[in-house]
């Protein structure tokens, strides 16, 4: 595949010159100044390298380059300059992230030398990328996994907070979703401290005294605090610390100074704990928009998009051996003796269904289950 590169210069004749000596090897995308830059990268964006130009009215390279480092962090950045003072190359490198500094004109060969170069190392930045999402992402969910057996009461819930959250982000253009959805996962992990008295309090919006509900606000700090010792979930760490906080309130981290993952957070926790309660999901959402203060206007916007669009469900009732991986159960499922197994809204997995089958050894279940299906 031809690799697309971005030139940035405001003198077309020099962009021209790059089209002719380049075409052949690369696919060059050209643009007349930052401020055109910037449009090109938002309607065809991410390159995988952006070669600037330095010296350019109203915007230059430094603070181009900056902006790309912020929107792509990814994007391998290549500094041109005519200009050989040295503090011109501090300022590139500082502000910008500069992976190249090179002197123009740069001769042909040169140039590709170094753009050959810099997509190496994109595409290695992005292959470490991959395998740390991935990494991650699958260590988040089997440890999910784990917790949603030993504890469903609090962890059952946790893949219709997932759900929820990145409908609810793709609705209001936020790209990269993977951080998002681990903080959704682990959003309740600070939980596992509670007793379950004080879970059946709020699940059935009964009032807390104060040292309960003391011990519930703290569990998104406490939750903060675990998940901060895992390396790179700092941002993760952060928008769970804040999860319940309100968007308008007298505190200095409220509002836009909230981080935008503990608003849309904050507004779904909330929502699934009215489902939870018995509301369903257009209640719920009336009960949010009642108190609209405590919740980005933005978010909720987006909520009500996503719930506009949630498909009708129907209620159906199949056996136990009839059960698979993926389906949504509409009501508890609990052993005779009364141990939870599985909670309402929680959908199945491998290991769950391994567990129901291990319950029903002996007939310790009732054979019919009930379950949502979409319609």
């Amino acid at each position: 595949m031809i690799e697309s590169i971005l030139f940035v210069d405001d003198e077309s004749r020099i962009l021209e010159g790059y089209k002719r000596t380049l075409r052949k090897v690369f696919n060059i995308v050209t643009a007349e100044g930052g401020i055109e830059a910037l449009k090109i990268l938002h309607s065809d964006g991410p390159f995988p390298v952006v070669v600037c130009d330095m010296q350019m009215p109203g915007m230059n390279g430094a603070q181009l380059l900056s902006e790309i480092k912020k929107i792509y962090p990814e994007t391998v950045r290549l500094m041109l300059t005519g200009n050989a003072h040295q503090k011109t190359a501090v300022d590139a490198i500082n502000t910008g992230d500069v992976f190249r500094f090179l002197n123009k004109p740069c001769p042909p060969q040169k140039m590709l030398e170094e753009i050959h170069e810099a997509l190496k190392y994109h595409h290695l930045q992005k292959a470490e990328h991959e395998l740390l999402e991935k990494t991650l992402k699958g260590s988040i969910r089997a440890l999910i996994q784990i917790l949603s057996i030993v504890s469903p009461k609090i962890f059952g819930h946790t893949e219709n907070i997932k759900t929820y959250v990145i409908k609810c982000a793709k609705v209001m253009g936020i790209r990269k979703t993977w951080e998002l959805e681990a903080a959704a996962l682990l959003s309740q992990i600070g939980l596992v401290t509670l007793p379950d008295t004080i879970l059946d309090s709020i699940a059935n919006g009964e009032r807390l005294n104060a040292d309960e509900r003391m011990a519930y606000e703290y569990h998104p700090i406490l939750s903060s605090i675990l998940i901060n010792k895992i390396p790179r979930l700092e941002k993760i760490s952060e928008a769970i610390r804040y999860q319940n906080e309100p968007f308008t309130s007298a505190n200095e981290m409220s509002g836009t100074n909230l981080p935008i993952w503990s608003r849309l957070l904050k507004a779904v926790l909330d929502l699934v704990a009215g489902e939870i309660s018995g509301l369903s999901s257009s209640g719920a959402l009336e009960k949010l928009q009642a108190r609209s203060q405590d919740y980005d206007p933005k978010v909720l916007v987006a909520l009500a998009a996503v719930l506009n669009t949630k498909p009708d469900v129907s209620i159906t009732e199949v056996c136990l051996k009839d059960l698979y991986s993926g389906m949504v159960i509409a009501s508890d499922i609990v052993s005779l003796s009364g141990v939870l197994l599985v909670a309402k809204g929680q959908k199945l997995n491998d290991s769950i269904l391994v567990r129901i089958k291990n319950f029903n050894l002996h007939g310790n279940l009732v054979d019919k289950v009930k379950i949502i299906s979409a319609d």
